[in-house]
Protein backbone atom coordinates (compact mmCIF):
# COMPACT_ATOMS: atom_id res chain seq x y z
CA UNK A 1 0.00 0.00 0.00
CA UNK A 2 0.99 3.35 -1.21
CA UNK A 3 0.66 6.76 1.01
CA UNK A 4 1.42 9.81 -1.56
CA UNK A 5 -0.14 13.11 -2.39
CA UNK A 6 -2.53 12.93 0.70
CA UNK A 7 -3.89 9.58 -0.02
CA UNK A 8 -3.95 5.45 0.52
CA UNK A 9 -3.32 3.78 -2.75
CA UNK A 10 -5.39 1.81 -3.41
CA UNK A 11 -8.12 3.23 -1.26
CA UNK A 12 -9.49 -0.14 -0.68
CA UNK A 13 -7.81 -3.79 -1.10
CA UNK A 14 -9.23 -7.25 -0.77
CA UNK A 15 -6.56 -9.78 1.07
CA UNK A 16 -6.71 -13.30 2.31
CA UNK A 17 -6.20 -14.72 5.46
CA UNK A 18 -2.78 -14.65 7.02
CA UNK A 19 -2.21 -11.73 4.62
CA UNK A 20 0.46 -8.54 6.24
CA UNK A 21 -0.15 -5.37 4.41
CA UNK A 22 2.62 -2.99 4.20
CA UNK A 23 1.79 0.38 4.15
CA UNK A 24 4.50 2.59 2.34
CA UNK A 25 4.38 6.61 2.96
CA UNK A 26 6.12 7.70 -0.71
CA UNK A 27 4.63 11.66 0.30
CA UNK A 28 6.64 14.35 1.61
CA UNK A 29 4.18 14.86 4.70
CA UNK A 30 4.09 12.55 7.43
CA UNK A 31 1.12 10.01 7.75
CA UNK A 32 -0.20 7.58 10.28
CA UNK A 33 -2.40 4.33 9.66
CA UNK A 34 -4.96 3.74 12.35
CA UNK A 35 -7.81 1.65 12.19
CA UNK A 36 -11.05 2.81 13.11
CA UNK A 37 -11.66 -0.26 15.52
CA UNK A 38 -8.23 0.75 17.49
CA UNK A 39 -6.92 -2.54 16.35
CA UNK A 40 -3.66 -1.47 14.52
CA UNK A 41 -2.06 2.07 15.18
CA UNK A 42 1.16 3.02 13.20
CA UNK A 43 3.40 5.66 14.84
CA UNK A 44 3.74 8.88 12.60
CA UNK A 45 5.36 7.93 9.03
CA UNK A 46 8.03 10.09 7.74
CA UNK A 47 8.90 9.85 4.27
CA UNK A 48 9.95 6.21 3.38
CA UNK A 49 8.99 4.53 6.26
CA UNK A 50 6.87 1.67 6.41
CA UNK A 51 4.02 -0.03 8.80
CA UNK A 52 2.92 -3.70 8.52
CA UNK A 53 -0.08 -5.79 10.01
CA UNK A 54 -0.99 -9.15 9.53
CA UNK A 55 -5.12 -9.69 8.99
CA UNK A 56 -6.29 -12.95 10.66
CA UNK A 57 -9.80 -12.44 10.74
CA UNK A 58 -12.48 -11.82 8.10
CA UNK A 59 -14.34 -8.64 8.24
CA UNK A 60 -13.80 -5.20 6.63
CA UNK A 61 -11.23 -3.05 8.44
CA UNK A 62 -11.61 0.69 8.13
CA UNK A 63 -8.77 3.08 8.75
CA UNK A 64 -7.44 6.79 8.76
CA UNK A 65 -4.59 9.15 8.88
CA UNK A 66 -5.04 9.87 12.38
CA UNK A 67 -2.83 13.61 10.96
CA UNK A 68 -5.08 14.15 7.86
CA UNK A 69 -8.46 12.18 8.83
CA UNK A 70 -9.82 13.53 5.70
CA UNK A 71 -7.36 10.22 4.20
CA UNK A 72 -9.54 6.65 4.37
CA UNK A 73 -8.87 3.48 3.36
CA UNK A 74 -10.04 -0.12 3.67
CA UNK A 75 -8.59 -3.63 3.88
CA UNK A 76 -11.26 -6.60 3.43
CA UNK A 77 -10.22 -9.63 4.88
CA UNK A 78 -12.33 -12.33 3.26
CA UNK A 79 -12.50 -16.47 4.03
CA UNK A 80 -13.95 -18.90 5.78
CA UNK A 81 -12.38 -19.46 9.36
CA UNK A 82 -13.30 -22.02 12.21
CA UNK A 83 -12.65 -21.25 15.52
CA UNK A 84 -10.10 -23.57 17.05
CA UNK A 85 -11.96 -26.36 19.10
CA UNK A 86 -14.74 -26.78 16.33
CA UNK A 87 -15.54 -29.33 14.29
CA UNK A 88 -16.88 -28.31 10.50
CA UNK A 89 -20.44 -29.31 10.01
CA UNK A 90 -20.24 -31.89 6.81
CA UNK A 91 -23.96 -32.94 6.82
CA UNK A 92 -26.69 -30.24 7.19
CA UNK A 93 -28.21 -32.34 10.13
CA UNK A 94 -25.19 -32.33 11.96
CA UNK A 95 -24.78 -29.79 14.38
CA UNK A 96 -21.32 -28.12 15.87
CA UNK A 97 -19.99 -29.14 19.17
CA UNK A 98 -17.02 -27.51 21.13
CA UNK A 99 -14.13 -29.87 21.75
CA UNK A 100 -15.44 -29.95 25.41
CA UNK A 101 -19.07 -31.71 24.09
CA UNK A 102 -20.96 -28.99 25.08
CA UNK A 103 -22.81 -27.82 22.19
CA UNK A 104 -23.24 -23.91 21.94
CA UNK A 105 -25.48 -21.76 19.37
Amino acid sequence: MQIDQYAFLPQRITVKPGTTVTWTNDDDDSHTVASSSKLFKSKALDTGDKFSFTFTTPGTYAYICSVHPYMTGAVVMIGLALTAGWRAITKPSQRACASDGVHRE
